[in-house]
This record gives structure tokens, sequence and C-alpha cells, in this order.
């Protein structure tokens, strides 16, 4: 079996790779010679091509005249503007993960967030607990934490104003790393914890 892989001329990347067959293969006949589409050249490789290899979207699979190779073809400033909204995003998906309280996970997704923002909306207002108020919240493993009254409240509050600070601070160090990052390798070591947003 003879390996072929296609390079476009104007770009040298490789768009595919095909497998013919010899006469020594199998018991039929061989394969016609393979023919190049317009604009490509075809070329015999042995080795094992790397498909969906590459380090990010930009990266592509280059021939380098020898053998293929995956190479960004971003420049270095739109790797940086990728990897800016890679940080924003990871950021707002720890932002609406959890938090903690007493000892348990408190959910912050949407909906939860709503719910908290109108408790406390109405607790700014009165300065009481809402009449409806059951006296605890319901974490993430289905437990409950008891708040009884509004200091506990508040402490619950600067629990979840903690955590968003938290990663607030994460993704600004982030960005002052991908400030001086001058190479493209530079660019992809910076990566978001994931245990600093608890997924």
């Amino acid at each position: 079996m003879t390996q072929y892989i296609a390079i476009r001329n104007s770009t040298q990347e490789i768009e595919y790779g095909m497998g013919m067959r010899d006469e020594e293969d199998f018991s039929g006949p061989p394969s016609p010679p393979p023919v190049a589409e317009e604009g490509t050249t075809l070329v015999a490789w042995q080795g094992i091509i790397p498909f969906n290899k590459g380090v990010s979207p930009s990266c592509k699979l280059i021939w380098n005249g020898e053998a293929p190779e995956w190479t960004e073809t971003a420049s270095l400033e739109e790797i940086k503007a990728l990897k800016n909204a890679e940080i924003n995003l990871a950021r707002g998906a720890a932002n609406q993960s959890y938090f903690e309280f007493a000892g348990k996970q408190i959910a912050c997704d949407a909906v939860s967030m709503l719910d908290i923002q109108s408790t406390n909306a109405e607790i700014a207002l009165t300065r009481e607990m809402p009449s409806t108020w059951p006296g605890a919240w319901k974490a993430l493993d289905n437990t409950y934490v008891l708040i009884p009254d509004v200091a506990t409240w508040t402490v619950f509050i600067k629990a979840m104003v903690s955590r968003g600070m938290a990663h607030f601070q994460q993704a600004q160090t982030l960005k002052q790393l991908l400030a001086t990052a001058d190479t493209p390798d530079a660019v992809a070591e910076i990566k978001w914890a994931t245990s600093q947003r608890g997924t």
C-alpha cells in the first residue's frame, strides 16, 4: 500500500491523504495511478499523517519539504486575541459554576443567580428576611445550609462575591502573562486553572 498526501501548491497545506494498492497487495490488481486535483501536488508518504493534532484552530498541517508538520498560521496578535477571548469565557464559566458557603457548594448558574439576586434585593429594601423565607438554601449535593437571619445572609453573599473576585484576579493574572508572551508556544502555555472554578 502506497500512501499519498495532497499538498495545496499555493500554501503547502496538506488537504487529504489516500492509500493506493500496490501490485503485491492482496490478490487483486493494483490501483490506478492517483491523479492530483487542480492546484495540488501528490507526494508519496509512508509515515503517519498526524491529522487532528493542531494545538489551535489556526494551526494547519503543512508540508515542510520533507514531512507533514503542524504550523501556526495566525499572527501572534491574532493568537493573543483568541487567548484573551478564551480567558473571558473561562472566567464566565467559573462565575456560573458555584461558590462555597458553610462547607457546601452553592450553585450560581443563571437560574440560581436570579433567585439570589431577587432575594438579596428584597433584603436590601426591607432589612429583614422575606416573609416566605424557608430558613435555608439548597446546596449542590441536595442538602441545605441554614440561613436564619440577615447577618448569615450577608456572609452568604460575601462568599459569592469573594469567589467572583478570585476569578477576576485569576483572569487579570493570565492577561498580564498574555501581554508579555512573545511566541505562540508561550501563549499556548497560558491556561485557566480549573480548580479555581471548581469544575
